[in-house]
């Protein structure tokens, strides 16, 4: 699902927020709506070329190796180098309680 969201905002890499944008989609989250971060997201924008290969950032495919979705947004949510990890932040968006409700849910 991550890579349908890189392909609806003509992004040229799929990323970690494409994945935390996907977990979402998926799972409630007190601390922040799909909706929200989906804004965010769209206002990054996007490319006039699209490639026709699949891209993915080295820190997603590092950490997609293996892991199940909730395991690879902790992962996310700790690493302050991740695209979603900075969306949040720039938007003050609490990540430790992020990181909370994923943990526990």
């Amino acid at each position: 699902m991550a890579e349908y969201y890189c392909k609806l905002f003509r992004q040229p890499y799929v990323g970690t927020h494409h994945l935390l944008l996907s977990y979402l989609y998926k799972n409630d989250n007190k601390v922040i709506t799909f909706d929200e971060f989906y804004k965010y997201v769209k206002n990054i924008g996007s490319c006039r070329n699209r490639n026709e290969y699949t891209l993915y950032t080295p820190l997603l495919r590092e950490y997609e190796k293996g892991s199940n979705i909730k395991d690879v947004i902790l992962k996310i949510l700790d690493n302050d180098n991740s695209i979603a990890y900075n969306i949040l932040l720039n938007n003050k968006i609490n990540i430790s309680k992020l990181y909370d409700e994923v943990l526990n849910s």
